[in-house]
């Protein structure tokens, strides 16, 4: 009984709420791209969702509810909140990895699993938005370019999904892989 309680509690068998996730994580992905490619092919949803920066200014306000809704916007600079999420949740989750993988008492996610490939990825993802943050916050120098606050979570969202794909991403079963 408690050997098979370990294997279940070390990512052998997925936790009933992990199960959803692997359906709602690849919906969320899907969704994000198909809104993304009928706001390029729709003309009026071209024209008022997509310009920012410079190309924005020529806009035209409308009472129109879409129009309305284009004005909602966030300072451009506001990237650097997207590596943030990134660093902090992959930085956050390599880490319990770590312990969950040395078997330490630490250990608070021991659903996790511990595999080679997962720490990678994290490793990567989390040099990756720690990168882009340096950059963003002490690099680039922002213009006062406003987006689109739709834009802006959408692009929040990417993070927080691809760290949670990464962590309950169903793996592969081939030798070698």
């Amino acid at each position: 009984m408690e050997g098979n309680l370990k294997s279940t509690l070390h990512g052998n068998s997925d936790f009933t709420w992990q199960r959803p996730l692997h359906f709602i994580i690849p919906t969320c992905f899907i969704m994000m791209s198909l809104s993304a490619i009928v706001v390029r092919t729709v003309p009026i949803l071209r024209r008022i969702f997509i310009p920012y920066g410079k190309t924005r200014s020529a806009i035209r306000q409308s009472p129109y509810l879409l129009h309305w809704l284009s004005d909602v916007t966030v300072p451009k600079s506001w990237f650097w909140h997207y590596y943030l999420l990134s660093t902090i949740l992959s930085g956050c989750s390599t880490t319990v990895l770590v312990l969950c993988i040395t078997q330490s008492n630490y250990c608070v996610s021991s659903w996790l699993p511990t595999d080679a490939k997962t720490l990678i990825l994290l490793a990567m993802m989390a040099i990756q938005g720690s990168r882009r943050l340096y950059e963003s916050r002490f690099v680039f120098k922002w213009s006062s370019a406003k987006m689109w606050i739709g834009h802006y979570l959408v692009g929040c969202a990417f993070y927080v999904l691809m760290n949670i794909a990464v962590v309950t991403g169903k793996r592969s079963k081939a030798k070698g892989i």
